[in-house]
């Protein structure tokens, strides 16, 4: 099978031995003729290594090959990043490491060679000193200071340190929005060094919104309700229309004893991002029960199914009736909006409120049979799916696991 990876690595020296042609040539002839035979000789042995999978050797042809200069440092720059995204770190690190100790780099160079040297770190897991080297191209500003605050927000969101990623995205704000940038003013990344998507200001709000969620769920495991109330008031801030912490917010005044409240601002979601009204009804159950108002709320249900048929409601409504009124009022809701909803999940909920109240075997027994298979068919989908990416599970994640962007993971219908 053909290694591609090699592949373009041989792509790479086939690139250098370009580049050692055209550097030379701009040579004096007397110094070509001096110097050219070590120079190839250089070139060729790391040619060779390459082909005899001996990268290690290659590396060390290549960087003495030729001297590191503003005219072939990208090489290398794009060399390292080659490795690091093979997974060969370690590689990866020692040539931007040997980069970094040359003399003869300019500042923007020796910023970005930087860059690059902490993103090697990252990517093995140092984050200790990934963080200094980014934190020392922040203090030092430049056109590399705003991938710097967004590797820096990374490490960040990896430590949970939610107080420091706070800070982070408020200077990425008030840098402004990269997207906007025009071509002139966006530092230089090669081919293979691709960090993550720059976010623009609404992301960054809605990423902010959720770090302060993290601290409110952090308070409230704690017990300090009112510290938790200062954090959503801060998500808030940054973003007013966050599903997050409208549910956090409705938890808290719960918590508190304010059921009325909670209501109030649950009830809220389906107007702000009805997908996720499905993740406030448990909650919005046990508010109505509180207050003794079990019958406002099926009809609160009721009245919601009517505007839309979304299938969260239509079986936790079922499971309400089932309760409340037995299982013949469930088959009949379901019954009547099956038609409307012939997925897998409705088909199941009747079967189970079926066979609860059947008698006879043999019809038992086929129920269970088909019953055990469409419960495998629905255990086995997805109840989540990431809209950027694709992600799917069945676990609400606020930050998809897959492309990292926060709030684009949601219920499925």
């Amino acid at each position: 099978m053909i290694d591609f990876g090699l592949v373009t690595l041989l792509v790479i020296a086939i690139a250098v031995g370009w580049l050692l042609a055209w550097y030379e040539a701009k040579k004096k002839y007397t110094l070509i003729k001096n110097t050219t035979s070590n120079l190839n000789r250089g070139y060729f042995l790391g040619l060779n290594y390459l082909l005899n999978e001996q990268p290690d050797q290659a590396i060390d042809e290549f960087l003495n090959a030729f001297e590191i200069n503003s005219d072939t440092v990208e090489i290398y720059l794009v060399l390292g990043s080659l490795f690091r995204r093979r997974g060969e770190v370690d590689r990866a690190i020692r040539v931007h490491q040997d980069l970094l100790a040359r003399p003869n780099l300019d500042p923007q160079q020796q910023s970005q060679v930087q860059l690059a040297l902490a993103r090697d770190y990252l990517s093995a897991g140092l984050l200790d000193r990934a963080e200094r080297l980014l934190e020392e191209l922040v203090a030092q500003g430049g056109e590399y200071r705003h991938s710097a605050i967004d590797d820096l927000v990374n490490i960040y969101e990896q430590e949970k340190d939610w107080h420091r990623a706070i800070e982070a995205g408020e200077m990425l704000l008030k840098i402004g929005d990269p997207n906007l940038l025009t071509v002139w003013q966006k530092p230089k990344e090669n081919v293979f060094d691709k960090p993550r998507p720059a976010y623009n200001d609404a992301q960054i709000q809605c990423a902010l919104a959720h770090y302060c969620c993290e601290l409110v769920e952090h308070a409230m495991v704690m017990g300090d309700w009112l510290q938790a109330k200062q954090y959503l008031k801060q998500a808030m801030a940054y973003d007013r229309n966050s599903v997050r912490s409208s549910l956090l917010l409705g938890q808290v005044e719960f918590q508190l004893g304010h059921p009325k409240e909670a209501i109030k601002l649950l009830k809220k979601i389906r107007h702000q991002e009805p997908v996720y009204f499905s993740e406030a009804l448990p909650l919005l159950d046990q508010c109505y029960r509180a207050l003794n108002k079990e019958d406002e709320w099926l009809a609160y249900l009721k009245s919601c199914l009517v505007e839309q048929v979304d299938l969260s409601l239509l079986l936790f409504l079922a499971d309400c009736l089932q309760k409340t009124q037995g299982d013949s009022a469930a088959q009949r809701l379901i019954l009547d909006y099956l038609p409307k909803q012939p997925t897998p999940s409705v088909l199941q909920r009747l079967l189970v409120y079926k066979m609860q109240s059947c008698s006879h075997e043999e019809m038992m027994i086929t129920l269970t049979l088909l019953q055990q298979w469409i419960t495998h068919v629905v255990e086995l989908s997805p109840k989540y799916q990431c809209g950027h990416c694709g992600f799917s599970g069945k676990t609400l994640h606020w930050m998809c696991p897959s492309c990292k962007r926060w709030g684009t993971v949601k219920p499925l219908a």
